[in-house]
């Protein structure tokens, strides 16, 4: 399988962890980014992004991680995002 390349401010999703599910963030301009990230920066990353609201960057290498912001997973991804926010209203 080709490695897909994912453009800086692109909206896409991202396997956040097992526990907390797809969330939607920016791939960032790698010439862009902080000197203290491009340091983590390798020949396997394949996109380097922002989680929306979050001050939080995640380095992709796994292609099964990170998918187009309006592929047909969309509905699946924000369905299960809210349904783990009302499970931690709801406990707290």
């Amino acid at each position: 399988m080709e490695r897909r390349k994912y453009k800086g401010g692109e909206l896409v999703w991202v396997l956040a962890s097992k526990r907390l599910g797809w969330w939607p963030a920016v791939v960032q301009k790698l010439e862009l980014l902080k000197p203290d990230l491009k340091g983590d920066v390798t020949n396997a990353t394949l996109a380097v992004v922002k989680f929306l609201n979050e001050d939080n960057y995640q380095f992709i290498e796994d292609q099964a991680t990170i998918c187009a912001y309006d592929s047909g997973q969309k509905k699946d991804y924000i369905a299960y995002g809210m349904s783990k926010c009302s499970t931690m209203t709801a406990s707290s």
